[in-house]
């Protein structure tokens, strides 16, 4: 039996080094465009100087623990996850927070008493997170929590600003999703999002695009050039930075900064650049906002290439 279990170990343990070789490889490839393009245009933002990033040369054990504060559902407790941490000796948990779905400050704000129950039971909202790292660090004071934000999705009801408390609803979403005519590109805004919906499964796959209906779907695709959107996106991000993360991944960040290259075929089109330039200014408010609050927060995403 403990045979079995070293030997999936140790297939697990190939597998995850292959990964990060193979990771590594493929980022060094396609992002080599995207830092070539920042370094000419001067837009190379704090965190890609290598100086930042000495704090995570004693990081010996990253884990992902996703979500550090849903151990209910497991028959699991607050103690049983610390003790998880401690047995992994883990310097850094990736993801340990992950706001998909709009996230409540408290159960309360919530309409019915059935989601109430439901976000109380999942730990699904922000008071529970900073209860959780507060204790967590309380026993592992060194450990990086790393939290984690989309740019992917906005949810097309209802959506909040964590900070300011602003609702905001439909067709006031709809506004807010990328439209690649805005730059003149000859794709119209249902078609794009129809596609990208499909990719996701909040459409059916076979739906014709011409008969995509915002009002009906579910989330779209922003813009990350949208003021509105970028400042709920770092509202998600100053929020768990407020409740004790200590880095925040950022989901597909150079997605939008792909699908434009790709749609135009020029990397240098000012659509690919205000995206690209969009994304600086997003990475620089999150390292301010955390230097504002007397902490050097690391930012990370997965390397899309232009082309």
């Amino acid at each position: 039996m403990y045979n079995m279990h070293y030997k999936v170990l140790f297939i697990i343990l190939i597998v995850i080094m292959m990964g990060v070789e193979t990771i590594n490889f493929t980022a060094t490839k396609q992002y080599s465009t995207v830092i070539i393009y920042l370094r000419e245009t001067g837009l190379t933002t704090e965190s890609s100087n290598s100086n930042r990033s000495e704090g995570l040369s004693g990081v010996k054990v990253a884990i992902l623990y996703e979500p550090i504060t849903r151990y209910r559902p497991f028959n699991r407790t607050l103690e049983d996850i610390i003790r998880v941490l401690n047995e992994t000796k883990a310097d850094f948990v990736f993801r340990c927070f992950w706001r998909w779905n709009p996230c409540p400050e408290i159960p309360e704000q919530l309409s019915t008493e059935f989601l109430r129950e439901r976000c109380r039971y999942v730990g699904y909202y922000y008071e529970h997170l900073k209860e959780v790292i507060s204790t967590i660090k309380a026993s592992l004071p060194d450990i990086i929590l790393c939290g984690a934000i989309p740019t992917q999705i906005l949810h097309s009801r209802k959506i909040w600003n964590p900070i300011t408390g602003e609702v905001i609803e439909y067709p006031e979403t709809w506004e807010m999703a990328l439209d690649p005519e805005k730059w003149d590109i000859p794709i119209e805004k249902e078609e794009f999002q129809c596609w990208f919906a499909k990719t996701h499964f909040w459409v059916p796959r076979d739906l014709d695009w011409h008969d995509y209906n915002p009002a009906e779907v579910g989330a779209y695709f922003p813009d990350i050039t949208n003021s509105k959107f970028q400042e709920l996106l770092l509202s998600w991000a100053y929020k768990q930075i407020d409740c004790g993360v200590d880095a925040i991944w950022i989901d597909m960040l150079f997605a939008q900064v792909h699908f434009l290259a790709k749609m135009t075929g020029d990397e240098n089109h000012t659509a690919v650049k205000e995206s690209l330039e969009a994304v600086c200014r997003i990475v620089d408010a999150i390292h301010e906002y955390g230097l504002s609050k007397g902490r050097y927060i690391y930012v990370g995403s997965w390397p899309l290439g232009l082309t």
